[in-house]
Parts: structure tokens; sequence; C-alpha cells
């Protein structure tokens, strides 16, 4: 796709057609995220996210775990700016990308600093072929190599190459996924944020998608910010984890530490010491009396 694709924004970039990966961003182009004490409230009045702290290293993986409605996704829009119009906002704290204040800022201001949301898979242009998709990105003239990118995005998402001339609308979920991904590459993001790439995709998949993220952490230099579901592929990935619950978060630590942390094992890896398998009311059970609640 590199050779089709060559012209997007780039015109000098046509000439380069390698496969071979892109080499490691210079050290320091990439800053740390950072939530400080995020509030969040609808119309003033309804909390969404209550004083929300975490960091996200240059160029590491970071996850956000969490139950539906525990509020992962509307901390990941208050990072990207993506905040639902019915009258969701940033009332308290701070969001900073280096020494640069993101806090209430557009999303094209986000994006225009590195940090860049996937867009959800639904909403890729379904009456536009793969190739038209890539094409009508706005990629960014002063970061990043256009050519390289395009290599990757073959080397990750070689289907996408040859579906290139597919509609869109006739992938799979898990291909405009992929597509999806591709997307927010090519804006060359020093900051990818993820939101629920495991939703709906079928687990062969599933492996590809988060292995293709951990490539492009290790082969671009960009930190990753992880909201999901599901925990177990979240800590398969991430370098360190948060759990959220009803709006704050609860617990945090490397993957090691949560994987042997007796709530983390009942509530969301479905795992106990040894004692059976639990039903739906053991957990609904469990779910009121964990021991993180206060």
């Amino acid at each position: 796709m590199a050779a089709e694709l060559g012209t997007i924004g780039a015109p000098e970039a046509t000439s380069a057609t390698s496969s071979a990966p892109p080499a490691p961003r210079p050290a320091g182009q990439v800053a740390d995220l950072e939530l400080r004490r995020v509030v969040v409230t609808y119309n003033r009045v309804a909390v969404a996210i209550q004083e929300v702290s975490l960091r996200v290293p240059a160029g590491r993986v970071v996850a956000v775990l969490g139950a539906n409605g525990a509020g992962k996704t509307t901390t990941l829009r208050a990072v990207s700016g993506f905040l639902p119009g019915d009258g969701a906002a940033v009332t308290g704290g701070t969001v900073l990308y280096g020494h640069a204040d993101l806090t209430g800022r557009k999303p094209h201001v986000v994006a225009r600093r590195g940090v860049v949301l996937i867009p959800e898979r639904h909403k890729v242009f379904a009456t536009l072929s793969v190739e038209d998709n890539l094409r009508c990105v706005p990629v960014p003239k002063d970061r990043g190599d256009h050519a390289a990118t395009l290599a990757l995005i073959d080397e990750l998402f070689p289907v996408l190459s040859k579906r290139r001339r597919q509609l869109a609308g006739y992938l799979s979920g898990g291909e405009r996924q992929m597509l999806a991904i591709a997307k927010a590459l090519l804006l060359e993001p020093n900051v990818l944020l993820a939101d629920e790439l495991s939703l709906g995709i079928a687990p062969a998949l599933l492996t590809r998608i988060l292995e293709a993220v951990r490539q492009i952490n290790a082969q671009r230099g960009a930190s990753v910010l992880l909201v999901e579901q599901n925990a177990a592929a979240a800590l398969e990935i991430a370098d360190h984890v948060y759990v959220l619950e009803t709006g704050r978060v609860v617990l945090d630590g490397t993957p090691a530490e949560l994987t042997e942390h007796a709530d983390v094992q009942n509530f969301y890896l479905g795992t106990s010491d040894g004692s059976g398998e639990r039903s739906y009311a053991d957990v609904k059970q469990y779910r009121k009396a964990r021991r993180w609640a206060r």
C-alpha cells in the first residue's frame, strides 16, 4: 500500500518504497502524558469521573481497566477533547502533555500536539475504499516520516493492502479496527489513545491487533493509553495498569502486581484460589463487598 498511498499529503514520499521498519523516534520527542485530579461533569451536576490522576511515561503502554460505567472512556475523552456534546466538560484538574496544558482543548488542538485518539471502527467511511479512507487523513507535514509510516502500516496490516480497493463497509469488525489504527498512525502520533480495542473482536484478530499496538510502541516510540474491559488482554501488553471504579482510581500497579491482587483475580480475571468456578451471584455479591471500595 505504500506505493499506492505514497502521495498522501507528502509528495516527496513517493520515492520511498522500502518495507523496512522505521527507526525509533529521537529521544525526547515524546513527553509524559499526565492527568492531575481531573473531574468531568455533565451539565456541572452529574459527576462522571472524580479527581482521576494517572501518568503515561514517555514511550510506555498504560492500561485503564474497569467495568461498564466506571469512567474509562470519559477519562480518555477528557484527554482527547472528544467529550460528548450533552454538557460534558472538564470542570476540575489538569491534563498535561509535557509542558503543554491540554485541559479542555479542542480535539484538533490535542491532535496537533501528537496526542491522537484511534477512531471507533464503526466511524471509518463505509462507502469509501480502504485506500480512500487512508488518503483522506490530514497528514501532518511537521512531524514524522510519512513514507516510513506507510511501510509500517503495510507491515502491521497486510490485509489492508490486499483489500485497498474494497469498500470499508465490507470489512470485518477486526479489519475495520485495523483500518482505524492505520488512520490514527497517519497522524504521526506521539501518544495513541485506544478505547476498547477488544470489543466485538474475534480472539485471533484481537491477538494480532494487540501485537500491532505493541509493535507501534516499540518501533515508533509512541506512548499508548489503552482503555479496556478485557483485563487479560490489557495486562498482557501494558507496562502499568490503573483500575477505575465509579469514576475514580481505586488501584494501580504493574501487570505482575495486579495479576497477583486478589480483587483483580476475582472480579476482572475470573480466577480465585482454586475453590472452583464462580457463579454470577457470587461475582455480583463480591462486587458489592470488594476490598478496595471506600
